[in-house]
């Protein structure tokens, strides 16, 4: 098949990663495929940028489109760049897939233009397509009524003004117009596109890694290969930018900590955080490790070195963090937010606490730390391999490709 996939970058958060393995997985299936990004950072064959990412112009003109996006809440994105590229490379495209179109770079009513070269797929990797302006609602249910009188104007992607009902209402109607093929990578995202005011079918294909590169290593050797004591009880914590994350519950995640703390010596318990530094307060600081951000390989064996994988989480679709811990080998406890539970079977693969509870959250981290957990690690690991792997999502993916084009 010929597929063109447009994403954000080709490098970044979840959704640009999906977005990557997919475009590596169809090239080395033998399918014609091109990942178009507007920001592009790699070098990776048939990976095309609009511009270059590196130039001062470039980076100028995506500051101004943000403003402008800021100011009037209108996403005018890089239209001329679009219709340019699309020029220069006429190729009879059998779908275009389309990922996060939020953060200014694309003009929502170029849908239009696309759905007249191919059948349009997009995949909602958060809540943007049917609320005002937000990625994520945060418990907001605005949403449900068409937006306006928004509580949260600066939620991510910020706006000044609020027009949230206007360019809610706006793209309702074109998505209805338009019909693309949608789909989620849960059924919890799913039923909220169908409880929204776009109330649109959203197919529902859950996100996958490569099995090849997350491999269970034992704990002696994660450890030995990170400078760990074998003694230490080591809680991990994995989020973009760390415990600073808006979208991660950081203050649970310390409060849970010096709760554990207090059932063991101090000095044996170390929480990890991965992602980014900040945040961490002077009563901790002697039990917090700043990993920063690392790469693919290293968070292999950060999963495996640690006892358990803490995610307390406000907002999430169907994190691939869960999954990479899973088939690592790592117990897990995560808040029962989004997609998680979909991922996480409570008391089978892991442990699923409700949100903000600090308590809950030390009692599952404890429990973890104090008894055998392997028969959980064991059924976990075959789960996410049999159900969250790439080849599968990708399989899943051009199956939906071929029900669409016939």
């Amino acid at each position: 098949m010929r597929i063109l996939q447009i994403s954000c970058s080709d490098a970044g958060g979840g959704a640009e990663r999906i977005a990557l393995d997919l475009h590596r997985e169809y090239l080395r299936q033998g399918h014609e495929s091109m990942l178009l990004v507007c920001n592009k950072h790699s070098s990776i064959p048939d990976v095309s940028g609009l511009a270059n990412g590196n130039a001062l112009s470039w980076k100028i003109a995506n500051l101004l489109l943000r403003k402008i996006a800021y100011y009037t809440g209108i996403q005018t994105g890089f239209k001329y760049l679009f219709d340019r590229w699309f020029k220069q490379n006429q190729i009879a495209w059998d779908v275009i897939h389309c990922h996060n179109l939020h953060g200014g770079y694309f003009p929502i009513e170029y849908l239009r233009t696309l759905s007249k070269i191919s059948p349009v797929v997009i995949t909602l990797h958060d809540e943007w397509l049917y609320t005002g302006h937000c990625a994520y609602t945060l418990g907001c249910e605005r949403w449900l009524e068409g937006c306006g009188h928004c509580p949260r104007l600066q939620t991510y992607p910020p706006v000044l003004f609020d027009n949230t009902a206007a360019t809610l209402t706006k793209r309702v109607t074109l998505l209805k117009e338009l019909n693309p093929t949608l789909v989620s990578p849960s059924k919890w995202l799913a039923e909220r596109v169908k409880r929204s005011k776009l109330n649109m079918f959203c197919n529902v294909i859950s996100n996958g890694i490569d099995l090849d590169k997350f491999i269970n290593i034992p704990k002696t050797i994660a450890r030995t290969n990170l400078g760990f004591s074998q003694g230490l009880k080591l809680l991990l914590f994995v989020a973009n930018g760390g415990l600073s994350n808006v979208y991660k519950d950081g203050t649970t995640m310390l409060e849970a900590l010096r709760i554990v703390e207090s059932h063991f010596n101090k000095a044996e318990v170390k929480l990890i955080v991965v992602g980014g530094g900040g945040g961490v307060p002077s009563d901790l600081g002697s039990s917090i490790i700043e990993a920063g951000k690392i790469n693919q390989e290293e968070i292999n064996q950060y999963y495996c070195a640690a006892d358990i994988l803490v995610y307390p989480t406000k907002a999430d679709n169907f994190p691939l963090v869960l999954i990479e811990a899973m088939v690592c080998g790592t117990p897990i406890v995560v808040s029962d937010i989004g997609g998680c539970s979909e991922i996480v079977v409570n008391g089978k693969t892991g442990y699923v606490v409700e949100p903000d509870n600090a308590r809950l959250i030390a009692v599952r981290i404890i429990n973890v730390l104090k008894e055998d957990h392997t028969e959980m690690v064991q059924t976990g690991m075959k789960w996410a391999k049999s159900n969250f792997s790439l080849g599968k999502m990708t399989q899943n993916y051009l199956d939906l490709y071929h029900t669409i084009t016939e």
